[in-house]
């Protein structure tokens, strides 16, 4: 665990992990997993210490690039929840502007499991802009914490699975600058 003030960055896989560099805690793949996390980072963070969940989202609005960044502003749960807001979605948007980043802000649905077709289409319809698999989870057992969720485009409908996870891992590079710029910037 991450001691004194800045950022903690989770993160559920290896690979993610590893192109985001530096310290990051790594979740797990799924719901099950980011549940279980997010209830062990709960209990052992201090409160009010600023998240970041940083990984890779499939891309579900049409003009959307691999590598491209998305803030979540809100999280979708599958069971149809209430959405959850984000509020810092702005600022950390903003520093990773400030960092050169190419940033799209918006709702991001999270799944039980990966989607396709239909499940996709629909959940474009909706409104997110991006799906993905943790970060629902997390946001609702760390209340009480400053929050961001920030998501690399890998595959979209035009573009594939394998190439796309590539550029979405080299964008997960260099962002903690804008990570930590975000957190030093949180009252």
């Amino acid at each position: 665990m991450p001691e004194g003030s800045g950022v903690t960055v989770l993160a559920a896989l290896r690979l993610e992990a590893l192109a985001i560099g530096g310290e990051v805690m790594r979740t797990g793949m799924g719901h099950a997993k980011a549940a279980a996390a997010g209830a062990r980072l709960a209990r052992a963070l201090p409160p009010g210490h600023p998240l970041a969940i940083v990984g890779i989202a499939g891309g579900l609005e049409s003009t959307l690039e691999p590598g491209q960044l998305v803030v979540a502003e809100e999280l979708y749960a599958p069971d149809g929840a209430e959405a959850i807001a984000l509020p810092h979605a702005a600022g950390v948007a903003e520093a990773l502007r400030t960092h050169g980043r190419d940033v799209r802000v918006g709702a991001v649905a999270c799944s039980t499991s990966i989607v396709h077709g239909a499940a996709r289409a629909a959940l474009a319809a909706g409104g997110a802009l991006a799906v993905e698999m943790e970060s629902v989870w997390l946001a609702r057992a760390l209340v009480g914490h400053p929050l961001v969720v920030v998501r690399a485009v890998g595959d979209t409908e035009h573009h594939g699975f394998v190439l796309g996870n590539l550029r979405a891992l080299a964008a997960l590079r260099h962002l903690r600058p804008a990570l930590d710029a975000w957190a030093d910037g949180i009252e």
